[in-house]
């Protein structure tokens, strides 16, 4: 069991980590010896190997079964002491985060303004007020000149996207057109404290390849440096990550996703939360000690590891039929959210993720694509 010890003026000790997957954040704590108790879907071997526990909870199709839910919630801290940290999967239903604040202390933004965020309607409003560029929203049939994304409020991960051909779906409170732009998915890691909002670093993303489940189901993404965007998108997506910052009183890691084209970019979405991506700019500091320490009246600082020349991309392998890993089944080192051997997949289920660092992000990308590639001819071959 790791061994608290201070950061700061705050005494991290043990953390309940809660989301669709939380094998990055348990290595976050791990690293600034928070002891990690873990729920999210997979509890896969780097999870249980640097939690103190995990449990894993069941998938409702969008996000983690409630009943499920606050039931390992209540196995793994019947006291209702430990302060609660959040990861992707609640975006379609804040409500659990405000259930869970009623007995627990959340180290993380408020249950409201998820919902805000997620609420198509309320955020568009929100980022033309504040001037920030975005693409067109619309809540009924957009004209069919141009290309238009359909989305369901709430999703993540790409999950409930896809290209509009006919303006005949059915739009409500929850789905929303899109104008689909094309371009670098640039993901902006953000610290924020109540003194200032911090850019920790980039990202760039890519979309999964024949996905059973759509053309925009994440694929991966690698860090970037700062010198890659041009210095005038960069400062103006600094000074959209301040207004943001300042109209839901962010604290901790939050994420902005955008897309960047030649020398325009547009917001897409804001998480509350630690990012996908977050993990790519992590050295022997401790992100999520950061983010706690937000939540405490303390205002730390980051640095990307891409500062100091390191340059990290990881990539989802999906399963692209059913497949059981056999007994004797063995990763490579640089695989992690590493399934059990004998655990079995359905096709789209994802399987590993590979990474690789090198001293550019080209390096580092064409590496971890030929490591995604010796994965799926490893797995290609299971039944």
């Amino acid at each position: 069991m790791p061994i608290p010890r201070p950061l700061g003026t705050l005494e991290v000790q043990d953390c309940l980590l809660i989301g669709l997957t939380v094998r990055s954040l348990v290595a976050s704590a791990h690293k600034a010896g928070i002891g990690a108790y873990a729920l999210d879907l997979f509890s896969d071997l780097d999870t249980r190997e640097k939690s103190v526990k995990s449990l894993t909870v069941d998938y409702d199709g969008r996000g983690l079964r409630s009943g499920s839910l606050f039931a390992c919630i209540d196995k793994l801290d019947p006291n209702e002491k430990l302060p609660v940290v959040y990861a992707g999967g609640f975006e379609h239903n804040p409500i659990q985060i405000e259930r869970i604040a009623e007995s627990r202390k959340i180290l993380g933004n408020s249950a409201s303004v998820l919902a805000e965020l997620k609420n198509p309607k309320l955020f568009s409003n929100t980022v033309s007020k504040l001037g920030i560029p975005a693409p067109r929203t619309r809540f009924d049939g957009p004209e069919s000149s141009s290309v238009w994304l359909y989305k369901n409020a709430g999703g993540s991960g790409g999950l409930e996207v896809r290209r509009a051909t006919e303006f005949d779906f059915e739009c409500g409170a929850d789905n929303y057109y899109q104008e689909f732009k094309s371009g670098q998915i640039v993901t902006a890691t953000v610290l924020c404290t109540d003194k200032y909002t911090q850019i920790v670093g980039f990202s760039e993303q890519w979309c999964a390849e024949s996905h059973s489940d759509g053309e925009f189901i994440y694929g991966g993404a690698v860090a970037l440096s700062s010198k890659s965007l041009e210095s005038n998108i960069r400062s103006s997506i600094e000074n959209a990550a301040a207004l943001l910052a300042d109209h839901y009183q962010f604290r901790g890691l939050v994420s902005l996703d955008t897309i960047v084209q030649n020398n325009e970019w547009w917001l897409l979405e804001v998480n509350p939360r630690p990012g996908a991506t977050f993990e790519l700019h992590e050295g022997a500091e401790s992100f999520l000690a950061a983010h706690c320490l937000a939540f405490c009246d303390q205002s730390p600082t980051l640095k990307s590891v891409t500062n100091m020349g390191e340059f990290t991309a990881h990539s989802v392998i999906y399963a692209s039929n059913a497949l059981t890993l056999p007994s004797d089944w063995e990763w490579p080192m640089w695989v992690r959210d590493r399934a059990t051997p004998g655990e079995s997949f359905e096709p789209g289920d994802p399987v590993c993720t590979a990474y690789a660092t090198a001293g550019s992000s080209e390096i580092a990308r064409n590496a971890v694509e030929d490591r995604h590639h010796h994965i799926v001819d490893m797995i290609g071959k299971l039944r």
